[in-house]
């Protein structure tokens, strides 16, 4: 947005410059000489200052439209605590995929496999939870959507349907009511969206990651 604004501002002002120019042109050669003079006596003051502005607005409407271009343009290196959130942020993916690896192409998990699952969600929901929007926002273009929509809510679905799916499994007399068949459904769909996404993806989050 204020890339917008600059160029759109240096535009404006680049047109103002080339119009008053090719008046003070006209003028010179439609007026008398003595008037012509007068009025370029007048201008001549400013006329240095008012260049510099020119090249100026003339630099900044380029480097507005090359950042608009390549948004990574002035992407510069980490802080500390940014890179202690990305740190986060890749521990919770690496905690999600672990989680994965084990469920794909299972038909039936055991017990420990559902608790491994379990406990490999939480860890990177917890993970995730320490990640901000400014971190995901510069990382990579689109990342912040999915991962608040897709990403955090999914693996906060996921990981309360496991707990119930496990305490059920331990206690199946208990004749509390337990929504984890609804909340696992909502958790996988949600994960689907965001493996769809991300793996689209992975290779440059990946890349500005380091």
């Amino acid at each position: 947005m204020i890339w917008d604004i600059i160029f759109w501002i240096g535009m404006a002002y680049l047109a103002v410059a080339v119009i008053w120019r090719f008046f003070v042109v006209g003028l010179r050669k439609s007026v008398p000489t003595s008037v012509a003079e007068d009025v370029g006596e007048k201008t001549k003051r400013g006329f240095g200052l008012s260049s510099w502005l020119a090249v100026a607005a003339a630099a900044a409407v380029a480097l507005a439209f090359a950042v608009k271009a390549n948004p990574d343009l002035l992407k510069f290196g980490w802080t500390p605590e940014e890179e202690a959130e990305l740190a986060h942020f890749f521990e919770a993916v690496s905690f999600y995929d672990q989680a994965t690896e084990i469920t794909t192409g299972t038909e039936r998990l055991s017990p420990d496999d559902w608790e491994t699952v379990s406990a490999l969600l939480q860890a990177s929901l917890s993970e995730a939870e320490q990640v901000s929007d400014k971190v995901l926002e510069r990382l990579h273009d689109g990342l912040q959507s999915h991962y608040r929509e897709n990403f955090l809510p999914g693996l906060s679905a996921g990981s309360f349907g496991l707990i119930e799916f496990n305490r059920r499994s331990l206690n199946p007399k208990d004749t509390a009511v337990f929504v984890y068949g609804d909340s696992l459904d909502v958790g996988r769909e949600l994960l689907d969206e965001w493996n769809t996404w991300y793996n689209e993806n992975r290779e440059e989050i990946e890349a500005d990651g380091k």
